[in-house]
């Protein structure tokens, strides 16, 4: 054993004299030597092991601000660079093809305006934190799992029926925030869809009065303020005195909430909005004048009302205010999505009985249908005529109102007759909230984020907007910068071959430069004006896409009524392919599939499938046993 031990030890210093022999050199080729005098490769290999050194801050130097002269060359050498940088940012060109962005119904991660955000905090420090705490989770939390909901179980009362200012710090703490990142998505998309576009030159509708019916603690208020912006706002952000609303009438018949509504924006810079308060709604309530340029909004009251003859009320009050933009939002459960689906029914209703009423009176068609309940069926009342006296169909009668968002029709909607058939499926969304440091600190949480689901419907009076079906002004804008390449590329390819021309909506390749130039510029050029009426036709996505590696499947409302699966493969195009990449949750998609769709009757077939009605099972009869 010491013998073993002493012969390890005597050939360590050997190995080492060994390795520190230096290699002896070699008789290469001269290419080789060229090739090993330039980069170290060795450094390269040892770079992927080694963690990125991090610049600390006095390390770094950014470019000088054009003001510092002190920083400044004498040339102004700091000032062109950081114009250059604009320069290129600028002209940096949409990947997604024009009309894949104009659908597109993402905003992002919603903040809530920093003005709004210090007096909630202001209110919140001057409370009691365990009783805010304990009225939060007394509203806002579900007890069968002890998890928080971004929206009430029931409507706070007490025992007169008034909702105190216990119960109002709790809202703004917790549900407020939660239902201002729906209502700014909404708004945002009634902007883009309706609104004037001094960038693409689109002249458009723009709300200067809103009218809230559940004004609770104002939020449509700030939202309102900060989306729908003047020309003279500034680009980089929204500024609340820019806004260009006139008036605000909060309507809400709770005091102690009103209150709170009034010391949110006060001392609030808000511009010539003028804001007043109302218990009630009646017709006087809201200008004949102002009725074409004011949008009425209900945010997350439906629920709240304890029977469907409140509910029923409610929309036949909306409809009488004479608003010409409706916008309902509810929260994104079964419940929420029942009772926007029944609004929307009647609010259709409304504007076809005024487009009948205008050539056959009022006593043919009525207004509210009465249910007559004779046992266990219920009964609706039919108007008075089928007809019109030279033979129309009540059916294809365009109505005076019609939906802007999200469906793609005005017919009845198929996800809510599959729910009442027994299906599980229904139309919400979900919108992305920065949670501010109050609701982290009330809710005792860590997550800087929260996703809000909601579901809602925009209507706005006269007929639906269309364009031609063989109108020339269609299909254009279906190319983006990702499509262009593969034009270029195509012709690089092709040198001078010419291929087989087909004509479709995507790029076109294959004719002389001349005519394809020609044929193509209907699809690179974007038509604004077009798309916009287009785009009240174009499916919408109602349910998260399944990205695969070579095709997108899309779940859709399509403009037929129906409930449809896309599917965009990558042997599309390029364009389509990367649009539908890109496309999300919301989003109305331009292109057709070029795979057959697939008709979804029963909702969305791949959550969950339709219970199949129990059978009565037949007696079986005896058999009498046979003698053996």
């Amino acid at each position: 054993m010491h013998c073993v031990r002493r012969a390890r030890l005597l050939r360590v210093p050997l190995a080492r004299g060994i390795q520190n022999v230096p290699n002896l050199p070699l008789d290469l080729d001269p290419s080789y030597e060229q090739l090993m005098k330039g980069p170290n490769m060795s450094i390269l290999r040892q770079r992927k092991h080694h963690p990125k050194r991090s610049v600390t801050e006095l390390e770094h130097s950014p470019v000088p601000h054009p003001d510092d002269e002190s920083q400044m060359d004498f040339d102004g050498k700091a000032l062109e660079l950081e114009e250059e940088e604009e320069s290129d940012w600028e002209r940096r060109e949409e990947r997604r093809s024009f009309a894949a962005a104009y659908g597109s119904k993402r905003v992002g991660t919603v903040e809530m305006p920093f003005e709004l955000v210090n007096k909630i905090s202001g209110m919140i420090g001057d409370t009691d934190k365990h009783e805010l705490r304990s009225d939060a989770k007394r509203l806002y939390v579900r007890p069968q799992d002890n998890r928080w909901q971004p929206f009430p179980f029931s409507p706070p009362k007490t025992r007169h029926g008034e909702r105190t200012t216990r119960d109002g710090i709790a809202h703004i703490s917790v549900g407020m925030p939660a239902q201002y990142a729906a209502v700014e998505n909404v708004l945002r998309e009634v902007r883009n869809r309706l609104g004037p576009r001094d960038d693409l030159g689109l002249e458009g509708w723009s709300p200067t009065h809103v009218l809230d019916l559940s004004a609770g603690t104002g939020g449509a208020l700030w939202a309102s303020l900060k989306v729908f912006q003047g020309k003279d706002a500034p680009e980089d952000e929204e500024s609340l005195p820019h806004s260009t609303l006139e008036s605000y009438i909060a309507v809400n018949q709770s005091q102690g909430w009103t209150k709170l509504a009034q010391k949110l924006h006060e001392d609030v810079d808000i511009g010539g909005t003028d804001v007043s308060y109302a218990k009630s709604f009646d017709e006087d309530t809201l200008h004949p004048d102002r009725q074409p340029h004011t949008l009425a909004i209900s945010a997350f009251t439906l629920s709240m009302m304890s029977s469907e003859n409140k509910r029923r009320a409610f929309i036949k009050a909306l409809w009488k205010s004479g608003a010409e933009v409706m916008v309902l939002i509810d929260r994104g459960t079964k419940e929420g999505f029942m009772n926007i689906a029944n609004a929307r029914r009647r609010l259709l209703r409304y504007g076809k009985r005024e487009a009948i009423v205008a050539v056959v009176g009022e006593d043919a068609y009525p207004l509210e249908p009465e249910e007559v309940k004779i046992g266990g069926t219920t009964f609706v009342e039919e108007p008075a005529i089928k007809q019109l006296p030279d033979g129309t169909k009540l059916e294809d009668i365009p109505g005076l109102a019609h939906v802007v968002a999200p469906c793609p029709h005005d017919g009845a909607c198929p996800l809510h007759e599959a729910l009442l058939a027994g299906g599980k499926d229904y139309c919400h969304f979900s919108q992305r909230l920065q949670r501010p440091e109050f609701v982290r600190l009330t809710k005792h949480s860590s997550f800087g984020e929260e996703d809000v689901p909601y579901t809602y419907v925009v209507i706005r009076r006269g007929r639906r907007p269309t364009l031609e079906a063989d109108s020339e002004r269609r299909g254009t804008g279906r190319l983006g910068s990702v499509g262009k390449e593969e034009v270029l590329r195509e012709r690089e390819k092709r040198a001078g071959q010419p291929q087989e021309f087909h004509h479709d909506e995507e790029p076109v390749i294959g004719l002389p430069e001349e005519e394809e130039e020609v044929a193509i510029s209907t699809v690179m050029h974007a038509d604004h004006e077009a798309i916009r009426l287009e785009a009240y036709e174009w499916p919408r996505i109602v349910y998260p896409p399944l990205k695969r590696s070579g095709h997108i499947i899309f779940d859709m409302c399509t403009m037929n009524g129906t409930i449809e699966r896309h599917t965009i493969p990558k042997s599309q195009g390029k364009q389509p392919y990367y649009d539908a990449r890109k496309a999300s949750w919301g989003d109305s998609f331009p292109h057709p599939p070029k795979i057959t769709p697939l008709l979804r009757e029963r909702g969305i077939k791949r959550l969950t499938d339709m219970p199949k009605p129990k059978m009565p099972k037949e007696p079986r009869e005896r058999r009498e046993r046979e003698p053996r």
